[in-house]
């Protein structure tokens, strides 16, 4: 079925109008990549997210936010490094807080903050 779907993807890749779907159809699987790593603290799963995010938030010009992730996915590819004992912490799933027991009630901290 992938491989039906990557012909159909190929086929009409060059309209218009399917370009905007197909770009439109990556732009939810990555936000729900995101929210699966938010919600589940999936360490892994969030840089990779916030690093396929870039090319959106260039090409809508979100400058502030560019940076700021950039700068982000900068200095955690070298937190193993610099704090290992925080990248070990992170890699379990303590960089998102719990209010309750259910596996998929993970929220970030700005969320809790607000």
């Amino acid at each position: 079925m992938k491989q039906q779907l990557c012909k159909t993807e190929t086929r009409v890749a060059d309209r218009r109008t399917a370009k905007i779907w197909l770009q439109y159809l990556q732009m939810l699987d990555i936000l729900r990549k995101f929210l699966r790593a938010e919600r589940t603290g999936n360490w892994h799963l969030h840089l990779m997210t916030m690093r396929e995010m870039l090319p959106f938030l260039v090409a809508s010009n979100h400058e502030l936010y560019t940076e700021s992730v950039y700068i982000y996915l900068q200095q955690m590819q070298v937190l193993p490094l610099d704090h290992p004992e925080v990248y070990e912490r992170f890699c379990k799933g303590q960089y998102f807080i719990r209010r309750s027991g259910r596996f998929w009630a993970g929220l970030s901290p700005d969320l809790v903050i607000e």
